[in-house]
């Protein structure tokens, strides 16, 4: 059952001049299979920084798996096909995602990702490009609800109802409610996820029927 949009976002040290990143240097940066063909990057200067930049190694920071932010990431750009990417051992894993953001906070040279709602004051978001030739996109408001952003997903709840059986009552009630209008809005008034499409309310009231 649909419950609202979530996007996730790889984000530098503030200070960080660069102005966007695409899928292949994102897999040539964190993983150890490079399925999208490009060779490793060590070093800020392989991104195209120059000056003080261009000589200083990149320092990458990441969720452990098994994850379901890590996960999205390792399907949605580390893999390509049938082809499952693998992360690089050098990576600095955190167990959970609180601490990702601080940690590229704290490291001028750091790179790392999590959720929009575990953003940090001290850390930049990177614009992303999915495809050689088209525009870097920002995880705003709008391009996730335009479904633009590369790097949006829905969140789900899963409910436990046996086969040929109505969903408990509770439930039902819940999750009508978090497709409703007030639903939603509770959703955009916490800040920590976006509200769905009105074609993705739709398919979900459409699911739970009448």
């Amino acid at each position: 059952h649909y419950g609202a949009l979530d996007a996730i976002a790889f984000y530098v040290n503030k200070d960080n001049p660069i102005e966007k990143i695409s899928f292949d240097q994102l897999d040539a940066m964190y993983s150890s299979t490079h399925h999208r063909g490009g060779k490793p990057i060590n070093k800020w200067g392989d991104l195209g920084l120059t000056g003080e930049w261009a000589d200083k190694p990149v320092k990458l920071y990441g969720i452990k798996p098994w994850n379901g932010f890590e996960e999205f990431i390792r399907q949605r750009v580390l893999s390509v096909g049938d082809k499952r990417g693998e992360w690089r051992e050098d990576i600095a894993f955190e167990k959970v995602v609180f601490p990702v953001a601080k940690k590229v906070s704290d490291d001028r040279y750091g790179i790392g990702y999590s959720g929009i709602a575990y953003l940090d004051a001290g850390v930049k978001v990177i614009p992303v490009v999915e495809k050689a030739g088209t525009t870097p996109q920002a995880p705003t408001y709008e391009n996730v609800a335009l479904a633009s952003y590369p790097l949006s997903r829905l969140t789900f709840f899963n409910t436990n109802k046996a086969p040929g059986k109505p969903l408990n009552p509770a439930l039902d009630e819940f999750l009508r409610f978090v497709l409703s209008r007030e639903g939603q809005q509770v959703v955009l008034d916490q800040a920590i996820y976006i509200p769905l499409r009105g074609n993705q309310v739709q398919s979900g009231r459409a699911l739970l029927g009448k």
